[in-house]
């Protein structure tokens, strides 16, 4: 957490008792998790519905792991994706 010396602003310094709780769903962390849930339930549709030539569509057990992947996520798959960012520059 950011003190009041170096906080980007209020929120995150004075504030930052009242919204911590906000952090697990305002962070950038919260955000990488709502664009992965978006692509899962997107790829999930497209096959569903045969979008996508010649892709199979999606067993059960291949949804549920695609959804694992974003009830799964945590401070690892954060690292993780920040490893990835730093070469694509994405």
């Amino acid at each position: 957490a950011a003190t009041p010396q170096i906080a980007l602003g209020p929120l995150d310094g004075r504030y930052r008792k009242a919204t911590a709780p906000l952090v697990n769903f305002l962070s950038e962390a919260a955000l990488n998790r709502a664009r992965v849930h978006v692509e899962v339930e997107w790829l999930i549709y497209l096959t569903d519905n045969g979008f996508l030539p010649g892709a199979p569509k999606l067993t059960e057990a291949e949804r549920d792991y695609l959804r694992a992947v974003v009830t799964d996520f945590d401070s690892d798959t954060v690292a993780e994706l920040k490893k990835t960012e730093n070469v694509t520059k994405h």
